[in-house]
């Protein structure tokens, strides 16, 4: 191998080392952003969990396109607008959530249902009864198909969401 072989080599090789140590960091950031983020919302201070959780999908854009942790960003991002009663922003993060989610993982995964939840009952406090019903009834979908129907989360999602709905 020739000397500029090898210093290619080595060029490509530290590129690599400083890109993987690149990603551990926003990785690391990422995760303080989230932790702080849930902490602020935890103790009702939601306009911070905003700016928190705004910041850490900033960060996310490093992962992957269909990496669960932007998922996990963009649905603690529209939890904390809807804790705000800030509706359009929180529904836009719920949907990019569950794209993601089931992008990644299907249609039919258990992680889908929260975000589903979520979003159902964005759409009833809104009085969008229908599009409600449309996603606790997807989220009971998913609940009886992987725990089955005698499940208590399936008791739950019947009484606390489609319920409550109802009524």
């Amino acid at each position: 191998m020739t000397h500029a072989r090898r210093l290619l080599v080595k060029i490509v090789a530290a590129v690599a080392v400083l890109c993987a140590g690149a990603a551990h960091a926003d990785e690391a950031i990422w995760r303080n952003h989230m932790g702080t983020a849930a902490e602020a919302a935890k103790r009702g201070d939601h306009a911070a969990a905003v700016q928190l959780y705004n910041a850490a999908a900033k960060q996310a854009e490093a992962f992957d396109a269909n990496d669960v942790r932007q998922a996990a960003t963009f649905y603690g991002l529209a939890q904390a607008y809807r804790a705000q009663h800030d509706y359009a922003p929180a529904e836009k993060n719920y949907l990019r959530a569950l794209a993601i989610l089931e992008s990644a993982n299907g249609t039919v995964h258990e992680r889908n249902a929260s975000v589903l939840t979520g979003l159902a009952d964005l759409y009833r406090v809104q009085g969008r009864y229908a599009e409600a019903e449309d996603y606790y009834q997807r989220e009971l979908a998913i609940l009886e198909r992987t725990h089955g129907s005698e499940h208590p989360a399936v008791a739950q999602a019947l009484s606390n969401n489609l319920a409550a709905l109802y009524r």
